[in-house]
C-alpha cells in the first residue's frame, strides 16, 4: 500500500465523520470520500439492505475493498463507517495510514444524535449502544494515537485536525 496524503476519520456512528469530513475537505481543498456512500454506489443498495440481504460478513468484505481503493487516492478526506474496525484487515490497513483520526464523544451524546435513525444497522438500546461503543473504542484506539473530542463545534474539530495532521 502506498502512503497517500489523506486524512481518515474513524469513530462511532453519530460522531460527525461526514459533517467534519466535508468541512475539512473544503478547508484543505481535498476530495471528500464517504466509505458508506461508496459502498452503496458500488452495490446499488442501501447499507441496511446489504446487511439484510447479504449479511454483515459480506458487507465487511466490500467495505475492506472500498477502503483500500480509497486509501490509494491522494488528497482526500475519507470518512469510514462506524464498524470499519470490526474487520481486522481494516485495522491493519488503517494502522499503516499516516493521518487517521479517531473522533470520539461520550456514548450518550452519540446515541442521542442518532436516535430514531432506522437506516443504521447496529442502532440498539442505549445500554447495547454503550457496550458497542466500549468494544469499538479499543479498536479505534488501536488504529491511531490521534484522538479528537468530537462532541463540540465541528469548526473547532476541523481546526484541531488541521493542526495535528502532520504530527
Amino acid at each position: 500500500m502506498k502512503i497517500a496524503n489523506n486524512i481518515v476519520l474513524i469513530g462511532m456512528m453519530g460522531c460527525g465523520k461526514s459533517t467534519i469530513g466535508r468541512l475539512l475537505a473544503g478547508e484543505l481543498s481535498y476530495d471528500f470520500l464517504d466509505i458508506d456512500t461508496l459502498i452503496e454506489e458500488k452495490e446499488r443498495k442501501l447499507i441496511a439492505e446489504i446487511f439484510a440481504q447479504k449479511g454483515e460478513e459480506y458487507f465487511r468484505q466490500v467495505e475492506s475493498e472500498v477502503l483500500s481503493e480509497a486509501l490509494e487516492k491522494d488528497n482526500c478526506v475519507i470518512a469510514c463507517g462506524g464498524g470499519v474496525v470490526e474487520n481486522y484487515r481494516n485495522i491493519d490497513v488503517l494502522t499503516q495510514a499516516k493521518n487517521v483520526f479517531f473522533l470520539d464523544a461520550k456514548p450518550q451524546i452519540l446515541y442521542d444524535r442518532i436516535a430514531g435513525d432506522k437506516s443504521r444497522p447496529k442502532l440498539t438500546t442505549p445500554d447495547e449502544f454503550q457496550k458497542l461503543y466500549m468494544s469499538r473504542k479499543i479498536k479505534y484506539s488501536n488504529c491511531t494515537k490521534k484522538i479528537v473530542q468530537a462532541d463540540r463545534n465541528p469548526i473547532e474539530v476541523v481546526q484541531e485536525i488541521i493542526n495535528m495532521r502532520n504530527l
